[in-house]
């Protein structure tokens, strides 16, 4: 069980929970900016939509792992953050609905349903979705308090996040720059 312990982060998060019980994401998570990603979960069901562009052809793998941690309060206690159980109902999608191939794609979700893979091969460049579904079973004493109603249905949080196995044009930028970094160091060390 993790545990993080700066308590403003920890506040922030505690009244989050509790201020937005039973709310679903509104705008699917762009992965392409933000991978991974942490989803915070309040209610009893979750239905999430992630997003990420491909600007050329590429072996994309998304996965999401969930797992049990708190949050030291100080003085106030311990928010404890149960994990969340995925229920192995998943679409892909492209999102402006055009039709592509799907060449060897495989999904799975652990037995104990606490983490989730899927992967296509050769995905044509496009902006995709990916929606997963699952379940906050756990309760927190702390949100219940907070909540001021005394019941919260269920809490959780869980990671995300999308892989590319061919680099997209930033990542090449960004691995000559540091190649030519290297090779102007070696230069100098060498007094060329």
């Amino acid at each position: 069980m993790k545990r993080f312990t700066n308590p403003l982060i920890a506040a922030s998060l505690g009244f989050g929970l509790a201020a937005f019980a039973n709310v679903a994401a509104a705008t699917p998570v762009d992965l392409s900016e933000s991978s991974p990603s942490l989803m915070l979960v309040s209610g009893s069901s979750f239905d999430d939509v992630f997003s990420f562009t491909l600007t050329q052809t590429a072996d994309v793998t998304i996965g999401g792992n969930s797992s049990a941690f708190s949050i030291d309060l100080g003085s106030m206690g311990t928010l404890s953050i149960p994990a969340v159980a995925f229920s192995g109902n998943y679409s892909f999608k492209a999102a402006d609905n055009s039709s592509f191939s799907m060449t060897g794609m495989t999904y799975s979700t652990s037995p104990s349903q606490d983490s989730f893979s899927f992967a296509v091969d050769n995905l044509s460049p496009n902006t995709y979705l990916f929606e997963v579904k699952g379940a906050a079973s756990g309760g927190s004493p702390m949100l219940k308090a907070l909540s001021g109603s005394g019941t919260v249905p269920g809490v959780g949080a869980y990671g995300v996040a999308y892989a590319s196995t061919v680099p997209e044009p930033g990542e090449w930028a960004m691995m000559l720059a540091g190649l030519g970094m290297i090779g102007a160091v070696v230069r100098r060390r060498l007094g060329g």
